[in-house]
Order: structure tokens, then sequence, then C-alpha cells
């Protein structure tokens, strides 16, 4: 019989979205709070981690590809014919 009063309790706290989490990460309690912050920093550190090596092999690529065009001299197909 609680059951049917929580499930039409339910329909008019649906919209409230803090009563909503409150029931998931309070009440119910699959997912602790706590650890999800804790695995969401942990991944960001990842992340972060990835793009800071990416950004420098970018900036390798980069410093390689201007010292390569400046020692050489581009020239156009026509002149080379001639």
């Amino acid at each position: 019989m609680t059951i049917f009063k929580y499930l039409r309790y339910f329909t008019r706290t649906i919209l409230d979205a803090r009563k909503l989490m409150s029931m998931a990460f309070v009440d119910m309690n699959p997912f602790p709070l706590r650890q999800i912050q804790n695995r969401r920093t942990f991944h960001l550190e990842k992340v972060r981690l990835e793009l800071t090596e990416l950004e420098a092999i970018r900036q390798t690529f980069l410093r390689e590809r201007d010292t390569t065009l400046d020692g050489r001299t581009l020239i156009s197909d026509d002149e080379e014919d001639s």
C-alpha cells in the first residue's frame, strides 16, 4: 500500500529537479555523488593531460614546419621549366 502512495506522490514531484536529484543521490543512492565527483575529477585530469601532450605535439610540428619552409625557396612550376 505504501508503494502506491509513494507512486502517487512521485508523479507530483517529478517536475521538481532538486527533489529528483535528492531522491536519486540521497534517498535511493544507487550512484554515490562523491564517487561520481571523484571519477569526474580523475577523467578530467586524464583529458587535460592528453590535451597538453597534443598541444606540445602541435607546437613541435608547427616549429618544424616553419623551419623547413624557411630553409626552402619556393619555386613555381613555370620557373622550374625555364
